[in-house]
């Protein structure tokens, strides 16, 4: 894990205590990878500070933004970034 990262989990977990544990009631089968993208989207982080933060591709923060909106069953309407933000 890069420094970027572990500096920006640290953050999160103090600014954000409980946001693991209310995502995990609601959504139980999510991924520690889908995890720590609903954190980077809980800072209002966009695809391409997630890609720098986490050395991907804009592509594949793109694929996992999509398949996580799938996974939590949000409408097409719905915006997932403000959805998590209301955790």
């Amino acid at each position: 894990m890069s420094k970027n990262q572990e500096f920006f989990e640290e953050k999160f977990n103090l600014t954000y205590p409980e946001f693991t544990r209310l995502i995990l009631s609601k959504h139980p089968k999510l991924t520690s990878l889908e995890l720590k993208l609903c954190a980077y989207l809980k800072f209002n982080l966009n695809s391409n500070e997630i890609c720098e933060l986490t050395n991907q591709k804009i592509r594949t923060v793109e694929n996992r933004r999509y398949r996580l909106r799938k996974k939590l069953c949000l409408d097409r309407e719905q915006n997932l970034t403000s959805y998590l933000i209301t955790i």
